[in-house]
């Protein structure tokens, strides 16, 4: 296993083309190492990773600075393409701008894999209504374990989120020092997923004509649609929903399914090239 960079080498050998994934919020790759071996020994698999965890590049501030941070070092691993990338949640978005990055360079890129991405297009809450419906629906569920787990992970939620906006403030203070003084900061993964929601909520999408598959659960509680706006800013997008919830589509049984379709989609592809 190569640990150099950014791009860690998770599974070598094989004759299809090497597939990239790009990391979540957390930065880690945690989950990608199932991946790569559910789809099997004869698929290359490259897991990306965030430098922020170790401390670097807290110069980027953008999604297309850190697309393109991630394509300058992909590219001396693979310089010339077609490239198979992905990520799951916020790396899928992370992907598609370095799949547009990778064409506007004049390579060719033959699909993008969003694992389990929120699109952030179109409508992204119901209605109060109909969250305060569904809501009701659950709280007041007969069974009492699944209520009981609901009001549980409704309470931990919102203690979660006061955390955060405390946690947050800490680290928005400790960045700005940090850029005045050029003091370091110490690295964590609480500090990397600041970093990243910051870069994450100022990136809007806008139209590719390229090829997508999306892999999506269907159990996201007062999100709905968040998937649907990929289909307006990708010509050809693929979609399959899977089990499981979205922090465990990485694991067994539910990696299962993921695996096979992308092993399919990569021995095609590499029929085709």
């Amino acid at each position: 296993m190569n640990n150099e960079g950014n791009i860690v080498e998770l599974q070598s050998g094989g004759d299809l083309p090497p597939f990239f994934c790009v990391h979540a919020m957390n930065g880690s790759l945690e989950g990608f190492e199932v991946l790569a071996q559910a789809m099997g020994p004869e698929q290359p698999f490259y897991g990306i990773r965030s430098p922020f965890l170790e401390g670097k590049a807290f110069t980027i501030e953008t999604m297309e600075q850190l697309a393109d941070c991630y394509v300058t070092e992909l590219r001396t691993i693979q310089p010339h393409g077609p490239y198979y990338l992905g990520g799951y949640s916020m790396g899928g978005r992370v992907a598609f701008v370095m799949a547009k990055q990778l064409e506007a360079a004049g390579e060719e890129v033959g699909f993008v894999v969003l694992l389990d991405s929120r699109s952030y297009v179109g409508k992204r809450l119901p209605e109060a209504r109909d969250r305060l419906a569904r809501y009701w629906s659950l709280g007041t569920q007969p069974d009492k374990e699944p209520r009981r787990e609901f009001w549980k992970q409704q309470i931990t939620r919102r203690v979660n989120k006061m955390k955060n906006s405390l946690q947050r403030r800490r680290f928005e203070k400790q960045l700005a020092k940090h850029y005045v003084t050029g003091n370091s900061v110490h690295p964590s993964p609480e500090f990397t997923v600041f970093l990243n929601k910051r870069i994450n909520a100022a990136y809007e999408s806008t139209p590719w004509d390229g090829r997508a598959i999306l892999f999506k659960v269907d159990n996201s509680f007062l999100h709905p649609d968040v998937h649907d706006g990929w289909h307006q800013v990708i010509e050809n997008l693929d979609v399959h929903t899977v089990e499981g919830r979205h922090l465990t589509i990485l694991q067994p049984p539910y990696v299962n399914k993921i695996a096979d379709i992308l092993s399919n989609s990569m021995e095609a592809a590499a029929r085709q090239e």
